[in-house]
């Protein structure tokens, strides 16, 4: 066996192959520019999923029995409130954004603590309904005491530890540390 390193290199001649090595293409710039048109395009579909996700947690609340979820229902107002928290995301619909984090943050305290009472879930949806992208805006002052009300609701089923309020997202803390583990 002889210990050649010399090795043949085969291009098949296609057009893609010619493409490739051919400059040109859009610049950085346009190329994001083309890439936010498009997405920008999705924006009415989002914000009708965004309100169809909020409807179906209104749906799944009103078949709550006595005020309180069972497992699956928590499980499907969670899956929502991530639908709601994607869309939301996507578009710039942050202060949204937040109150879904917050309704899923909340359900997934619930799973844990064995206990699924309605109403802070529908204090969450109200609230959702509130900055929803067709909702009139609320002036900055009465916003940030919604979302206070809503850190109280988080404090009081123990997701935040030592009772802090974060002044904006960025002071959130992600993953066991906002559950007080």
């Amino acid at each position: 066996m002889s210990d050649s390193t010399d090795a043949f290199i085969y291009f098949a001649d296609i057009a893609l192959s010619k493409l490739v090595v051919q400059p040109g293409g859009k610049q950085k710039e346009d190329a994001i520019a083309d890439a936010q048109s498009r997405v920008e395009t999705l924006r009415c579909e989002s914000i009708a999923g965004i309100e169809s996700a909020l409807r179906e947690t209104e749906m799944v609340l009103n078949l709550a029995q006595d005020m309180t979820l069972d497992k699956d229902q928590l499980l499907r107002v969670r899956e929502l409130a991530d639908r709601v928290i994607t869309l939301a995301s996507a578009f710039g619909y942050e202060q949204l954004s937040h109150v879904a984090r917050s309704l899923g943050d909340l359900t997934n305290m619930l799973l844990i603590l064995g206990t699924a009472p309605a109403d802070p879930i529908i204090v969450h949806v109200r609230s959702a309904w509130m900055f929803a992208p067709r909702a009139a805006t609320l002036p900055a002052e009465s916003a940030q005491r919604v979302l206070a009300e809503l850190r109280r609701v988080l404090d009081h089923f123990g997701l935040l530890a030592g009772g802090e309020e974060p002044s904006s997202d960025e002071e959130w803390p992600a993953g066991p540390e906002r559950l007080g583990n």
